[in-house]
């Protein structure tokens, strides 16, 4: 099985762009900002009228040696082992029911770290509703057994089937059980008789104290952040102000990708745990954490992006948005040009690409439909964010240079 090798390829390929173009959308969140966002010149409905593939040229990017033994498996070509699917179907707006809620669909699991119900215990069975029907039920099943084999150290799990046994190495772990994936020898996991076979790359019983490590950090961060009693919208703003204010844009990273500076990109880290531990890292770490966050709290939240950058999509209220949290690190202050975005928002700030919501490869993907047309926030866009009063519901931000209020539901 060559799983790791080939995501390790499509890594390189893809963060050999993924930021690259970071003084470009600098200049044109500026263009933006000041023409507060009229510059649209197509719709992603004109861009589904024009039927872009989903697998388009663009994304087929070169690679190089010397990649992540764990990476992201981000953008790749057609025959990577998980690619993007095209943006939308103009279909009408999908509404996840099978759970009774609009959030995230978590199995029932109760942590034993004694937490209160006032803050979030960390939960190992997170995935989001936005993309849950896109792959069947026994490759979820199959996903959680490992993940509950992982954090006790165990060599095996069931496995209903070998498609399900690779979809676990498709990606998914390292998005949605980030803290032990750098640490999984996937090489050397294989699947026999319904069982699927892991191997680790250090001893089983240290994988343990990393992933309670990582289970701790996760618990930390967010009681920084929410409680139990917050909103979908205030979580969301609540963790990109944490994101805002505790992680910087990594631009020695950065050019190592680009090959601006010749260094071996594995010393940088990646994926979650990197982006939290060290508190930097680039547009796939701080999108990929982000997201991680809010699914740890319950709003549901997916990956999008482009081939040279990604960032957050998420549904509150039954609304869906763009988030894009990359762009308010660095800055030393919240910018809301990019939280809670249409459609049209997102594609007027990067140029009108062709964007896509993440697909890990599965033989049996059913594409879901993906729209982002509430305007309900774009009063705060491009404002600076000051502070939130949750009692009363109000967002106090700035806004060329006058300090106004945003009342929130």
């Amino acid at each position: 099985m060559r799983i790791k090798a080939i995501t390790a390829l499509i890594l390189c390929g893809v963060m050999m762009t993924a930021c690259a173009g970071k003084t470009t959308e600098q200049h044109t969140e500026q263009i933006t900002e000041q023409n507060d966002k009229q510059n649209i010149t197509k719709s992603v409905g004109q861009q589904i009228e024009e039927g872009y593939d989903a697998y388009p040229d663009d994304y087929l990017t070169d690679t190089r040696e010397g990649s992540y033994e764990s990476s992201y498996d981000q953008y790749g070509t057609g025959d990577s082992n998980y690619s993007y699917d095209q943006y939308g179907t103009g279909d009408s707006e999908y509404a996840y029911d099978q759970y009774g809620s609009n959030n995230t669909y978590t199995q029932d699991y109760t942590n034993d770290t004694g937490y209160s119900d006032v803050y979030y215990s960390f939960n190992p069975h997170v995935c989001a509703a936005l993309d849950y029907d896109s792959y069947r039920e026994e490759a979820w099943n199959a996903f959680f057994n490992m993940c509950d084999a992982l954090r006790e150290g165990r060599d095996s799990f069931e496995c209903a089937d070998e498609v399900s046994f690779n979809w676990c190495f498709s990606g998914v772990l390292d998005k949605l059980f980030p803290g032990v994936a750098p640490f999984v020898d996937c090489d050397n996991c294989s699947f026999s008789n319904g069982v699927g076979h892991i191997a680790y790359l250090i001893p089983a019983d240290e994988v343990v104290v990393k992933e309670q490590e990582f289970e701790r950090e996760i618990e930390n961060v967010l009681s920084q952040c929410v409680t139990k009693d917050y909103t979908d919208f205030e979580k969301c703003l609540a963790i990109y102000e944490y994101m805002a204010k505790n992680i910087s844009y990594d631009d020695e990273k950065s050019d190592v990708i680009k090959g601006v500076v010749e260094d071996d990109l594995t010393e940088y880290g990646s994926g979650v745990s990197s982006c939290l531990y060290n508190k930097k890292g680039v547009c796939a770490d701080i999108a990929i954490t982000y997201t991680y966050l809010l699914l740890q709290c319950g709003v549901d939240a997916i990956t999008f992006g482009y081939s040279g950058h990604i960032w957050s999509y998420v549904r509150i209220d039954g609304s869906e948005y763009h988030i894009d949290p990359t762009w308010t690190t660095s800055h030393g202050d919240v910018r809301l040009s990019y939280f809670l975005m249409t459609d049209e928002e997102r594609l007027a700030s990067i140029g009108n690409r062709k964007i896509y919501p993440l697909k890990y490869r599965y033989e049996y993907y059913t594409p879901m439909s993906y729209r982002a047309d509430d305007t309900r926030y774009e009063e705060i866009n491009c404002g600076k964010f000051i502070s939130m009063d949750r009692d009363n519901k109000i967002v106090y931000y700035e806004l060329n240079r006058e300090m106004r209020e945003f009342h929130y539901e």
